[in-house]
């Protein structure tokens, strides 16, 4: 499992079955083959029985983005000769991904024609998390030329959000309510990992140990350790979750509930996905 809704009641993920890897959907427990009319398909996210990736449209070689419901495949499209990558979509099915022109995009369901592109005052910027009431985080090009933390309320208001001392590479990967979790650094790869309290203009670093997946509208963040254990931090308290023998799980969404989801390796080395609860 890699993303999750924010009730807990649907994950999307991928399996290997036969020696192929698919693309994975499961809903209440159950799960199905994701079968939306592209190959080599990728689920990035689900909420509401509408599961959005990625993946290769018959006939063509580069991947393009969908919106897969009720059985029926949509593309999400980017301005012409642009294409898009989605990211994350919320219950209300408004999804956010960017464009290969470096623009913020915004689909909705019920839209066919091209996306809203976000506001970016100073140059390229990326979609990658939308919470349930519409507010979108990712980042963007400041005026001083670094990669900022931004996000974007429900009618597309912009704002900046503080970085660590010194960080010129800072982005929001999940949001959720008040709080949000990234990265900021001063660089991309390497950069620690950071909880924002939106409603307080505060930026947090988690513990140095913690690579963070996921956050839910309590601040709790769901990631995993250095030591390969699934891990949820709650304010300064780290728990560490079981695992199903070999030592070695991911955290990869958390509900609002607090449940858990993520993959966890068995004694013989095969990875399954899980959930865990009570956390």
């Amino acid at each position: 499992m890699t993303a999750g809704s924010s009730d807990g009641a649907e994950q999307v993920g991928y399996a290997r079955v036969d020696g192929e890897t698919e693309a994975t959907w499961w809903s209440n427990g159950d799960v199905s083959d994701l079968l939306p009319d592209f190959e080599e398909a990728s689920a990035a996210a689900v909420s509401e029985n509408i599961v959005v990736g990625t993946g290769i449209k018959p006939g063509e070689v580069e991947r393009s983005s969908y919106l897969y419901y009720d059985g029926e495949t949509r593309e999400l499209e980017a301005s012409e000769g642009e294409r898009a990558e989605v990211f994350d979509i919320n219950s209300e099915g408004e999804s956010v991904g960017h464009a290969s022109d470096g623009s913020a995009l915004r689909w909705s369901l019920d839209a066919e024609d091209e996306p809203r592109e976000l506001s970016s005052p100073h140059g390229q910027a990326r979609a990658l998390s939308i919470d349930d009431a519409g507010t979108v985080g990712g980042s963007a090009e400041s005026e001083d030329g670094v990669t900022v933390p931004v996000i974007w309320n429900s009618d597309g208001e912009y704002r900046e959000l503080p970085v660590l001392d010194g960080a010129e590479h800072s982005v929001v990967s999940s949001i959720s309510g008040d709080f949000a979790i990234g990265t900021s650094g001063s660089s991309p790869d390497g950069s620690p990992g950071v909880l924002w309290n939106l409603a307080e203009n505060t930026v947090t670093e988690l513990p140095e140990s913690i690579d963070a997946n996921d956050v839910n509208g309590s601040g709790a963040v769901a990631g995993t350790a250095e030591d390969g254990s699934a891990a949820v931090v709650d304010g300064e308290e780290v728990t560490e979750l079981p695992d199903l023998a070999a030592g070695a799980s991911k955290a990869e969404t958390i509900a609002e509930s607090g449940e858990v989801a993520g993959a966890s390796r068995d004694a013989a080395g095969n990875w399954h996905a899980v959930i865990w609860t009570g956390c």
